[in-house]
């Protein structure tokens, strides 16, 4: 059981949710089904067996919520939903989280809890779900993206400095230019460069400014 709680002032209470929040995903990467109890009037489990005594402890694991239930409780307190404003900004925190679900009945359940306590319609719910949905894919080609970039920009710079490292003849010179003239300029205009040095380019801004593929 991991704990994470303290005394009832509200900076405590707050931290532990937070170090909660940031447990979760990493529980859950390792394949430990995760689910959240809180405890009132005492600080840890063993405090509470000593105040109330194993039944009350069993009855309290017995209630104890799933990590949706307990994220989407924690998202629910943040916000005023008679405030319009902040009622947007609970459903789209909550479609944020709903999307990463992988159960379509899960995505389905949760967004219904949702929708009833908003009050809002189930398909606007599940529009905003699927908006979230695509967000959130959008970020991770983003990602994917830039880290490829960084690995790319990264080999150009190691093959960079072993050229550079390396002593050419006239003719072995020549060959590498040509084989750049033709290898780049064969390419479409708008094809990005990553020249393992300086910003990211494209095929019509070298041909234009680069001196070696003329």
């Amino acid at each position: 059981m991991y704990v994470f709680h303290g005394p009832e002032q509200q900076a405590c209470d707050e931290a532990g949710q937070r170090a909660a929040q940031r447990a979760i995903p990493m529980l859950e990467k390792v394949g430990i089904q995760v689910k959240v109890l809180r405890m009132r009037d005492a600080k840890d489990p063993d405090e509470f067996l000593k105040k109330f005594g194993a039944d009350r402890f069993k009855l309290l694991l017995e209630e104890s919520s799933n990590r949706v239930e307990y994220q989407l409780n924690a998202i629910f307190k943040k916000y005023d939903l008679r405030d319009d404003d902040q009622k947007v900004k609970y459903l789209q925190e909550s479609a944020e989280l709903i999307c990463t679900l992988s159960s379509s009945v899960q995505r389905e359940v949760y967004s219904g809890r949702v929708a009833d306590t908003a009050k809002i319609s189930m398909d606007s719910m599940k529009l905003e779900v699927n908006r979230a949905f695509k967000r959130r894919i959008a970020r991770e080609k983003k990602k994917a993206l830039n880290d490829a970039k960084d690995e790319i920009s990264s080999l150009a710079m190691e093959i960079a400095g072993k050229v550079v490292g390396a002593t050419l003849d006239p003719a072995q010179q020549q060959q590498l230019v040509d084989s750049l003239t033709q290898k780049v300029l064969a390419l479409p205009a708008e094809t990005m460069l990553l020249p393992g040095h300086g910003e990211v380019t494209n095929v019509a801004f070298e041909c234009e400014h680069n001196p070696y593929l003329f």
